[in-house]
């Protein structure tokens, strides 16, 4: 029977904890996974770094959050925000490239989103956007001054550009995309000439039309876990945000007494929406997905590209919780078996050919917690992989949470 096989990243401490930088005047973390039931995965959180026009002090920096609202996206995005200060009394090329540096490293975003205010903005527009478009997942500029660039092989950003030289300042973000614009449909720029908008609707608009696409992933070569500093591992890969909504699925969260444990189940059922009423008996494939090493449950559907995958061949898709966390009950193997029974009883639209045999399905879920040997099979279906699903390659691994040597199979 056909099947496949893809790895989860286990979780690994931080090799280093870095200080908090002098220059971060304000900062508010979303609490680590949030709601289970109501929001994304943690593990891509938005994080965004917002640049003001002078220096402020913690109540007028809470102040100039609150007006951009930048909370309101909680708790369906477990979101965090940081206000950086400039190092001297105006903002300074070197200097606060290197203030940067140290913030990127301490707050550890794959999802890096920067927003820049009049002098923080022209900051931005002159060393951020040109420097270190590789590790920034979107930029908001706002009555900032144009710089002018010159040619370079730049990463490319997507911006939103708003407020005074709205116009101007765009050309020179769409000079930063151009190498790679032409492959990367991600690199966006977006103009809002509108200059008596409230802050408030300029980022609303901004998340809508820039910062809601896509998040950066530094998966290549190590996994994201790991981390790393400014620069270490070159630029991160632009991807796709999850927006299920956007293609037409529904995520379902399921919640499940199961009688065999304290905590009950949580599992997710992701259902083009077409095929929820009404498909033919035996007709929808069944995807299964496994995230390992006590890792968000969110985190395989998310950051895998099976969701893109899903939107395009239309199947369904199951997300469980089987290990268990601080709010729900492991499933263990058993668990994971019965679950997929129920669901094929429930649901008679399921193909149950598109399955793993029973005897299989025992040696491809070895993925114990951190510290222990493991051997990770985490997602089964016959279902054929694309390349759309570039985040997480095709790998057959045997390691320890501390060595992680893997074997590409196929991407």
């Amino acid at each position: 029977m056909a099947w496949q096989a893809v790895s989860a990243q286990p979780r690994q401490p931080r090799p280093i904890e870095y200080p908090v930088p002098e220059q971060l005047v304000y900062s508010d973390r979303s609490p680590f996974g949030g709601s289970y039931t109501e929001n994304h995965s943690f593990n891509n959180a938005p994080t965004f770094l917002v640049y003001p026009d002078t220096k402020l002090d913690s109540t007028a920096a809470k102040a100039l959050v609150e007006s951009l609202g930048v909370l309101d996206l909680r708790p369906e995005y477990p979101v965090n925000v940081f206000v950086v200060n400039p190092k001297g009394e105006k903002y300074d090329a070197v200097a606060d490239f290197e203030v940067f540096k140290d913030v990127f490293n301490f707050v550890r975003s794959g999802n890096l989103k920067v927003i820049g205010l009049c002098s923080g903005a022209s900051f931005v527009n002159a060393t951020l956007a040109p420097d270190a478009c590789g590790h920034i997942a979107g930029i908001l500029s706002i009555d900032g001054k144009r710089t002018r660039l010159g040619k370079a092989d730049y990463a490319g950003v997507p911006a939103y550009v708003a407020g005074k030289n709205a116009r101007t300042v765009a050309k020179e973000y769409e000079k930063i995309n151009a190498a790679k614009a032409p492959n990367e449909p991600l690199l966006t720029v977006s103009v809002n000439e509108s200059t008596d908008a409230s802050l408030k609707d300029i980022f609303k608009d901004a998340w809508a039309k820039t910062f809601s696409k896509n998040y950066r992933y530094n998966n290549v070569g190590h996994t994201h876990y790991e981390g790393g500093t400014y620069g270490q591992y070159g630029n991160y890969e632009l991807e796709p945000f999850a927006d299920w909504e956007a293609l037409d699925i529904t995520r379902e969260p399921v919640v499940l007494d199961s009688g065999n444990s304290e905590k009950p189940w949580l599992w997710y059922e992701y259902w083009p929406n077409e095929l929820k009423e009404g498909a033919p008996a035996k007709s929808v494939p069944v995807m299964v997905l496994l995230h390992g090493f006590g890792n968000d449950p969110r985190t395989q559907a998310e950051t895998s590209g099976f969701l893109a995958l899903q939107g395009e061949k239309r199947f369904f898709l199951v997300e469980l919780e089987w290990q268990g966390n601080r709010e729900y009950g492991p499933m263990g193997h058993d668990g994971i078996e019965a679950v997929i029974l129920m669901l094929l009883q429930k649901y008679p639209q399921l193909d149950p050919d598109t399955l793993p045999s029973p005897a299989m399905m025992p040696s491809t879920l070895r993925q114990p917690r951190r510290g222990e040997p493991w051997r990770c099979h985490t997602a089964f279906s016959s279902v054929p992989v694309t390349p759309q699903c570039r985040s997480i390659p095709l790998t057959i691994t045997s390691a320890t949470a501390t060595s992680m040597p893997s074997t590409p199979m196929s991407r």
